[in-house]
């Protein structure tokens, strides 16, 4: 019931505005029904042209109703107030005498205090309508308007006399009853938003001293990690320097460049560790006019594939600088008894192990020999492309066989060649468009492009196809990457 005179209301009006536009459509609506009321007295009498000068006000008082529906209240409501004491005087000229029309200009201005906002408003139109009353109620007292009078009219004073004065005070008494209706709601409507927001205010009160409670909490908490991070810093600090000098301890068991430059010129090494210190990690050595040369790839990378790498290390040195073993395929089974002695994996479950590509370079006799624990050897002779496989087990780990042996492959050297040794880290990283692995194919490929070109530069050129396969994929690396070329 309430919004049942607010029609097609903007919709970023106050409650106070709202309550103003509806006052206004009651009074419109009040004043076309007091005319249409008159429409049936003014026919009943045999009176067409004053039932007709009737339906013309209700026209006109439906303007100011119009422009409320069509949001433009400030008109409607000037239009209603300022041309209603025109309209009473017009209509209690032709009667001429006192028919009561002014005691609607009380209704006006209760009409006009209740629905304006703006202050000049207020005080033009309590002139305006008191300007009228006096003009009203002095001409009916002095006659100045007794030769307007119509004799045909003089049966309907009376009765328009009461209708006025009747309806002036249902107009009021509506008008204020609604105002007042408004004003109470309003009223209530205020004490319960008071009292939502006082249950508001406690509740907020209570949160504030919970958020108090947390704060501290935190703030304890706060203090009790920063210390946790000092400790956290201080442990990573001291491991941070620990491995740093773990990959001192694990770059000086490398062979040298040095070393690589006087027994293999032609040569390179791409050694691109995962972590700090490598599972990976390559051997050379000279002994008895032979060289012996492998790249190993330890089980796991980091920390514990470095202290696999170590052990492997030392294995390979006891047996070729030691004992003076030089064929590739009894080296491989050597060191595969040595790894599990050492690491007892006859009685306990360890399966750590290597995988190794290793050759024996035999320049006197023109030959190489090779054998592999699962990794192969490629190389190039003649422009050729050559694959040897190596045998499908590892050095040590689980052993279902009786004797593990590997095979020897024998290489001649009747034309320059081109070999490379690798683990495989590089054919596993992940990387391209399709974030696929960079695959043995895509590697031996690779190679083949670049074999024929310097050693330095193939050792650019691969570091470079690696950078820019993960850069494309946008992948970390995933491995420790090793690859030993070298041309005789």
């Amino acid at each position: 019931m309430k919004r049942i005179f607010l029609w097609n209301i903007a919709p970023n009006e106050s409650e106070i505005a709202i309550r103003r536009i509806r006052l206004l459509n009651i009074a419109c609506l009040l004043t076309m029904a007091f005319h249409f009321m008159f429409i049936f007295a003014f026919l009943a009498m045999g009176n067409l042209s004053w039932a007709f000068k009737n339906i013309l006000s209700i026209l006109y008082f439906s303007i100011p109703l119009y422009l409320s529906i069509q949001r433009k209240y400030v008109l409607a409501k000037i239009i209603f107030v300022f041309s209603s004491p025109l309209n009473l005087l017009i209509y209690n000229l032709p009667f001429a005498q006192d028919v009561g029309a002014q005691y609607y200009l009380f209704t006006t201005v209760i009409l006009a205090i209740f629905i304006f906002q703006q202050k000049h408003l207020i005080y033009l139109s309590v002139v305006w309508i008191a300007f009228f009353f006096l003009l009203i109620t002095s001409g009916v007292r002095y006659h100045w308007f007794d030769w307007f009078f119509t004799s045909g009219l003089a049966q309907a004073v009376d009765f328009v006399w009461w209708n006025n004065l009747l309806g002036s005070i249902i107009t009021v008494i509506a008008i204020v009853s609604v105002f007042r209706f408004e004003s109470f709601g309003f009223e209530e409507k205020l004490q319960q938003q008071n009292g939502v927001l006082s249950e508001q205010k406690e509740e907020l009160r209570q949160n504030f001293e919970e958020l108090k409670s947390t704060q501290e909490f935190l703030e304890h908490n706060q203090k009790e990690i920063a210390l946790k991070n000092e400790r956290i810093e201080s442990l990573y600090s001291n491991l941070s320097a620990s491995i740093e000098y773990a990959k001192n301890i694990q770059q000086s068991i490398f062979p040298p460049k040095a070393k690589f430059d006087k027994l293999l010129p032609q040569s390179f090494v791409f050694f691109r560790p995962r972590d700090v210190v490598s599972g990976d990690f390559y051997y050379l050595q000279s002994i008895n006019e032979k060289i012996i040369l492998a790249a190993i790839d330890c089980t796991g990378h980091g920390v514990p594939g470095a202290f696999m790498s170590l052990i492997g290390n030392d294995i390979l040195t006891d047996l070729v600088f030691n004992q003076a073993i030089t064929e590739a395929n009894v080296i491989l089974e050597k060191m595969h008894l040595s790894v599990r002695y050492l690491l007892r994996q006859q009685t306990n479950e360890n399966q750590d192990g290597m995988d190794i590509a290793l050759v024996v370079i035999d320049k006197q006799n023109q030959t190489i020999e090779f054998a592999g624990a699962k990794n192969p050897i490629v190389y190039f002779q003649n422009n050729q492309l050559h694959l040897l496989k190596g045998d499908k087990t590892s050095i040590g780990g689980e052993q279902r066989e009786l004797k593990r042996v590997f095979t020897k492959h024998t290489i001649e050297l009747h034309a320059p060649i081109t070999f490379y040794l690798f683990s495989d880290g590089i054919q596993d990283q992940f990387g391209g468009p399709k974030n696929k692995k960079f695959t043995p194919a895509r590697l031996r490929n690779l190679l083949q492009e670049i074999q024929q070109k310097p050693m330095n530069e193939q050792q650019n050129l691969l570091s470079q196809a690696l950078d820019n396969w993960q850069t494309e994929g946008q992948e970390d690396q995933i491995d420790d990457m090793l690859l030993i070329g070298v041309r005789i």
